[in-house]
């Protein structure tokens, strides 16, 4: 099985990463997870580059780097969703008196920083998880079964976050898991429909950008429920994920033509 493969390739990656981390981090002013989790990025895009050419031996475009001349609109689309379902949930926040407007004028310097990250973000983490995962995946399992497996691995890696900083009340990254495992199904959905990583990069791109504006707009009370609106990346909550549902026809209306697999192709 090529999933099997890739997991060999993984694993030693995932030891190297530890080691690395554990080597370096008292020398740097950042915690261990943080280094641990740059250190697993670098490693396993080049575990990524390998696997992909000298066992799977196919092409990178096949991982979903081939937009077929829609590179453009995925990405804004998938944007302009994300900004959409941003100023949903602040409106509903606000309306439902559990937030107050209050502008909070960020540094240039942490816009920057936003933009930053939501764009390497959603490069990497979409290349590994929707790009080389799931189409290996895809070589040993249905496109049911894939989306589940990818979904449940990435919200996992993410899960795994309280373990390495050392938090104990893990009831509070319950809600995160299951946002971040609908999160990953939708992405992975994305994927299927359009063939190419693009629109899901946009919307990955685009959740990150926004949520972590969240702040710079509003002040979320202290007796917000935690099961309405999540915790501070709003992942956590029933209204994130009811947009996450909706987004599910948006996707399939918004892909019609693109002919990816998940697209019955016209007789």
């Amino acid at each position: 099985m090529m999933t099997y493969r890739l997991l060999l390739v993984l694993i030693p990656v995932l030891l190297a990463s530890w080691g690395a981390a554990a080597f370096v981090t008292p020398f740097l002013p950042f915690p261990f997870f943080r280094v641990f989790d740059r250190c697993l990025l670098v490693l396993a895009m080049l575990a990524v580059f390998f696997f992909q050419r000298k066992v799977r031996k196919k092409s990178f475009s096949e991982l979903g780097l081939d937009g077929k001349g829609r590179i453009t609109k995925d990405l804004s689309g998938g944007v302009a969703f994300s900004l959409i379902s941003f100023l949903v949930i602040t409106l509903v926040s606000l309306l439902s008196g559990f937030s107050v407007l209050a502008y909070h004028p960020p540094h240039l310097r942490k816009i920057f920083n936003y933009f930053l990250a939501s764009i390497l973000t959603a490069f990497f983490e979409e290349f590994f998880f929707r790009g080389c995962l799931f189409q290996t995946l895809r070589d040993d399992f249905s496109p049911s079964w894939s989306i589940v497996i990818s979904s449940a691995v990435y919200s996992l890696v993410h899960f795994a976050r309280p373990f390495f900083t050392g938090s104990h009340d893990l009831s509070l990254f319950y809600t995160e898991f299951f946002g971040l495992f609908l999160f990953g199904v939708l992405l992975s959905y994305a994927r299927l429909r359009t063939g190419s990583l693009f629109l899901a990069m946009g919307l990955h791109g685009g959740f990150v950008l926004f949520l972590k504006m969240d702040g710079i707009l509003v002040n979320r009370l202290i007796w917000n429920p935690a099961w309405i609106f999540g915790e501070e990346r709003l992942i956590g909550g029933i209204v994130t994920w009811s947009i996450f549902l909706v987004a599910v026809p948006w996707i399939k209306g918004f892909t019609r033509n693109h002919g990816g697999e998940g697209v019955k192709s016209k007789p």
